[in-house]
């Protein structure tokens, strides 16, 4: 199951959205909890990145935000494609 979070986790979104804008490669981020409940009891968020070129110093800057703000909660990133979900985060 894909949605979003019934209590947005606005702290985190805003301190991403300051760290990406200081990635000029970083086209768009998008956010989503996931819940599997076969795999986990609980749900989690999923935040996706949409970057141009070298991901690697985003996704690791992007993960230590996450643990930072959400401590002890599980956060799964990956690499988007673009497509018709909504980015929280989209350079201007």
């Amino acid at each position: 199951l894909l949605g979003q979070p019934r209590e947005y986790p606005t702290a985190l979104v805003e301190s991403l959205g300051k760290l990406l804008a200081r990635h000029g490669n970083v086209r768009a981020a998008y956010l989503t909890l996931m819940h599997d409940p076969s795999a986990d009891p609980q749900p989690h968020l999923v935040i996706g990145l949409d970057i141009e070129g070298d991901i690697d110093a985003a996704m690791r800057e992007t993960g230590a935000v996450a643990a930072d703000i959400l401590p002890g909660e599980p956060v799964d990133l990956f690499h988007v494609v673009p497509g018709d979900v909504p980015p929280f985060y989209k350079r201007a």
